[in-house]
């Protein structure tokens, strides 16, 4: 096979492959999942492939984002969906492919790049490029009895498009939050929405949830819960007697001191600005996992 020496910018020609290439990499979405990616967020420019015979082999989606820092918006760019084929890796095509992404988002004015690794295991793979642990969010993991003791707060049902605006509403006083583009915002919440998840939202704050099943029962994911401070036990007692569960996990922004939070997304700085960073942690959100 003829491979490419350097990763070029995919080609609305190539999206059927770029759909095969997704799916091999990642069994666990369907092929309507991937189809509303497409349709609803791919855009050539924003797509990475390394090709051999014309064909892509190796690819990386490397969609915008932005970091409010005092009194700055720092550019970021967000690695996502990477893949190779199965029969290609191990051959130096991704890491070709992500040093190019790299350069990239330098060349363009980023100020660092980011990822949610798929698991705990690739972030020693990623820290060879210069990844860093920097988002962190906080995890309440609770049971139907313990939530309905607190008072809910006052909450309605919205429409998904309305999700884009009310976090930038309340992610006003969040420190290192990232800020989605509208597109990909409203592209989260359409695709929890398709799953069976619904968005609440009142005066103190909204809940993006997502029902998911096994064999313990039902168990609701609140993929972020953003509200008034001291409003959070409200707010998660408002999901509840909304949704009848057996178990209930709820996201949220991680305080600079709290024990309780879990490592969610590595940071690469392009920049002298972004280095800085890491004198504390960020909030990434739901990253399209």
């Amino acid at each position: 096979m003829e491979a490419s020496r350097q990763p070029v910018i995919s080609r609305r020609s190539q999206v059927l492959q770029l759909k095969a290439l997704w799916l091999t990499a990642f069994p666990g979405d369907t092929p309507e999942d991937v189809s509303r990616f497409f349709d609803r967020v791919y855009r050539p420019e924003e797509c990475l492939v390394m090709e051999e015979d014309g064909l892509p082999v190796s690819m990386a989606f490397l969609l915008p984002a932005h970091l409010p820092v005092q009194e700055e918006n720092l550019s970021l760019q967000y690695v996502y969906a990477a893949a190779t084929r199965p029969d290609r890796r191990g051959k130096g095509l991704f890491s070709a492919l992500l040093r190019a992404a790299l350069e990239r988002g330098r060349k363009q004015g980023a100020a660092a790049s980011f990822l949610r690794p798929a698991d705990a295991g690739l972030q020693e793979y990623y820290g060879r490029f210069g990844y860093r642990p920097f988002f962190r969010v906080r995890v309440v993991d609770c049971g139907r009895t313990t939530l309905l003791r607190a008072e809910p707060a006052g909450v309605t049902p919205c429409r998904v498009t309305d999700y884009a605006a009310l976090r930038g509403a309340f992610l006003q006083d969040i420190r290192r939050a990232v800020r989605w583009p509208d597109r990909l915002a409203v592209y989260e919440a359409e695709s929890v929405e398709k799953s069976g998840g619904f968005l609440l939202a009142g005066r103190d704050g909204f809940a993006l949830c997502e029902p998911r099943s096994d064999g313990d029962g039902t168990r609701l994911l609140t993929r972020e819960l953003l509200c008034r401070p001291g409003r959070e036990k409200a707010m998660m007692a408002a999901v509840a007697a909304h949704y009848p569960a057996d178990a209930y996990r709820f996201r949220l922004p991680a305080g600079e001191a709290e024990p309780d939070t879990e490592g969610f997304g590595l940071l690469c700085p392009l920049s002298r600005r972004a280095e800085g960073l890491f004198a504390g942690h960020g909030y990434m959100g739901p990253a399209f996992d």
